[in-house]
This record gives structure tokens, C-alpha cells and sequence, in this order.
């Protein structure tokens, strides 16, 4: 028995202390630094060594002999010259990977890898990608700036709870009811004219749609922990909000083809509401119930007038720009506001209360005929209107 452990002992002394080939000069100097090592040749013992390693834009182009450092939870490769990463299929440890701006054309998870919990491949060439069931810790998932067409993620992913997409080429998605602790999904700059949630995604907090192609968007009930939902700049022709919304606080809308607009009546947590650039609305009736609003975007309609600001007592910022108003008096109540925009106008007359103490800024560019502007002393002692 003593001599077979003195011979495990032996073998494994040896293979701490074998060699390792990093060819890579890049890589090579990043995990000598890592180690304080800068020179004599690198062994397993000292890849074993290593747990996490950060070798971001450093010209990597390989990663032949990093298969070793297995022990490895963090790994940062960041804007290097990687095509491929199947090589490190010894790297089981790892937690965090982070592979950002390399030029992967497509990436396969190689086996075992099953404690990641955050894997960023935003900014590389990817037109297809496949993640393992048996990725179940995984949290954060970033495929942002890539060339994907389609993507199915597993049921699996019961942990995720952020899912980053920005400017790929999906034109349809659907995403697994498996995700129930999912909070955020950005799908800013795709070409999207359908997405499926699931009613069982009771923990979303974000849904970010931006600058996609959709036409209508029918809203599931159930997703109550809504804060911020943002259509801008799509295509929508209707939009339809259920009731029970209560949580929900920014909604953007800005860059649609709207011609009306009905919002549920217990929305009354909205504290962001934009709905400039490209809609057609005239019945703006519904602001008179949001008013916990905070910051109104109406700039680029169509507007002459506008009297349902009375109750909007909790505005800070108000956007009236590239309208049509040839006059306008503000309403009294407006005490909180500090930022007014009336740009490019018709303006001929503006009157602002004296209760505008707080207005800090006011831009009035894009009026040639304005002659009568009434402001109040106290606002014309702060320098507003010079």
C-alpha cells in the first residue's frame, strides 16, 4: 500500500511539473504577468495555479495550451483575434467567460462547462448559435452585435435572469417558459415582427424592443413586475396594454405610427412616457390620469394646443419641440418642472408662470415670431429667456 502511494505520488509530482506550451506570445506574457513569472517555462502546476486571468485586447489569436489552468473561474478575452475556442475543453471550473469583440463565425460550448454563470460574446460574427440544456447556472447571457438569424435557447436555463441581444438580424423569437427568473431582455436593432413571452415570466422587469419591425404588439397578462417597456422606433399601427401593469414606470413609444392610444386605468406608477417622432395622435386625454409622470416626450407631432398638463404636477421634463403651438400658456401647477423644450414652433406668444421657480432650462430655438413672452420675475432673475 505504502509503495503504491508513494508511486500516485510520484506520477502526480510529475505532471505538476511537466511543461506547458504557450505559443502564443500574447498569451504567453499575459499569463506570465498573471503569475509574476517572467521567465523559465510554465508548467501545469503553474496553469493550476491560476484562477482567474485577464487577457483583453492584448492581440491573442490562440489559445493552445490554456486547456491546462484548470482551475480557472474567470477568464477575460476581450477584443483579441479569436476564431475558435473548442480547444478549452479542460476548463470546467469556469464561472465567468468573457470573449466580447473577437471574430468568432460560431462558437460551441465544449462539455463539462456546467458553472457558468455569465458568458459575453457580444461583437463577433456568429450567424447561429446552440447552447446545452445542462447549462442551468448560467445568469447572464450577452450575444449583442452579432449576425444571428434565429436562436433557441433551452428550457433549461431556469437561473437566467438577463438576456442581452442588441443588433442581430432576428426577425422572430421565441423564448422557452423555463425562463421564469428572467428580469431583462434587450432586443434593441434586430428586424423582429414577432417575439413569444411566456405568461410564466412573472419576474420581467425590462423588455427593451427598440428599433425592430413590429407591427402590433399584444401584451400578456400576468407580467405585473413591468417597470420599463420600450417600443421605440418599430412599426406599431395598435397597442394594446392589459390591465395590471401597476408596476410599470417608463413606456416608449416614440417612432411608431400610432394614430390612437388607450391606456389602462390603474397605470398610475408612469413616471416616462415618450411618444415623439412619427405618431398621430390627437386624443391625448389619457395624460390626465398619469400623474406621477415625470418626463413627457411630445416632441415631433403635430400639436396646436394642449390642455392636460393641469394635473401633471410631478413633471420635470417636458419636450414640446418641432410642434405646430403659435401660442401657449403653461398651467400653474407645473411647479416641479426644471427642464422645457419648445423648439421650432410657431410660436408668437408664451406665457410661463410665476410657480416655473424651479425651470432651469428653457430652449425657445426655431421661433422667429415670437413677440410676446411673459415671463415671471422670479424666473427672469435666474437668467431663463436671455
Amino acid at each position: 500500500m505504502i509503495v503504491l502511494l508513494l508511486i500516485v505520488t510520484s506520477f502526480s509530482t510529475n505532471i505538476q511539473a511537466q511543461e506547458v506550451s504557450i505559443p502564443d506570445p500574447a498569451l504567453n506574457a499575459a499569463i506570465r504577468e498573471k503569475l509574476a513569472k517572467p521567465a523559465g517555462p510554465l508548467t501545469v502546476q503553474d496553469l493550476r495555479s491560476l484562477i482567474n486571468l485577464s487577457a483583453s485586447f492584448r492581440g491573442v489569436s490562440s489559445l493552445e495550451g490554456l486547456g491546462a489552468a484548470q482551475n480557472l473561474t474567470t477568464l477575460f478575452l476581450d477584443g483579441n483575434h479569436l476564431t475558435d475556442f473548442t480547444i478549452l475543453s479542460g476548463l470546467t471550473s469556469l464561472t465567468s467567460l468573457f470573449l466580447g469583440q473577437n471574430q468568432l463565425t460560431n462558437f460551441t460550448l465544449p462539455d463539462g462547462m456546467t458553472r457558468l454563470t455569465n458568458l459575453c460574446l457580444e461583437a463577433n460574427q456568429l450567424a447561429s448559435f446552440t447552447l446545452p440544456a445542462s447549462l442551468t447556472n448560467l445568469i447572464i447571457l450577452n450575444l449583442s452585435y452579432n449576425q444571428l438569424t434565429n436562436l433557441t435557447l433551452p428550457a433549461g436555463l431556469t437561473n437566467l435572469t438577463s438576456l442581452y441581444l442588441f443588433d442581430n438580424q432576428l426577425a422572430n423569437l421565441t423564448l422557452p417558459a423555463g425562463l421564469t427568473n428572467l428580469t431583462s431582455v434587450y432586443l434593441t436593432g434586430n428586424r423582429l415582427t414577432s417575439l413569444t413571452l411566456s405568461a410564466a415570466m412573472t419576474s420581467l422587469t425590462t423588455l427593451v424592443l427598440r428599433g425592430n419591425q413590429l407591427t402590433n404588439f399584444s401584451f400578456l397578462r400576468g407580467l405585473t413586475n413591468l417597470s420599463t417597456l420600450n417600443l421605440d422606433y418599430n412599426q406599431l399601427t395598435n397597442l394594446d396594454l392589459p390591465a395590471g401593469l401597476t408596476s410599470l414606470t417608463q413606456l416608449n413609444l416614440e417612432g411608431n405610427q400610432l394614430p390612437s392610444l388607450t391606456l389602462p386605468a390603474d397605470l398610475t406608477s408612469l413616471s416616462i412616457l415618450s411618444l415623439c417622432c412619427g405618431n398621430h395622435l390627437t386624443d391625448f386625454s389619457f395624460l390626465s390620469r398619469l400623474t406621477r409622470l415625470t418626463s413627457l416626450d411630445l416632441s415631433y407631432n403635430q400639436l396646436t394646443g394642449l390642455t392636460l398638463l393641469t394635473d401633471l404636477a410631478s413633471l420635470v421634463t417636458l419636450k414640446l419641440g418641432h410642434n405646430q403651438f403659435a401660442s401657449l400658456t403653461l398651467p400653474a401647477r407645473l411647479t416641479a418642472l426644471i427642464s422645457l423644450d419648445l423648439s421650432y414652433n410657431d410660436l408668437t406668444t408664451l406665457t410661463l408662470p410665476v410657480s416655473l421657480a424651479s425651470l432651469t432650462s428653457l430652449s425657445l430655438d426655431g421661433n422667429p415670431l415670437l413677440k410676446t413672452f411673459v415671463l415671471s420675475e422670479q424666473l427672469a432673475a435666474t437668467g431663463i429667456g436671455r
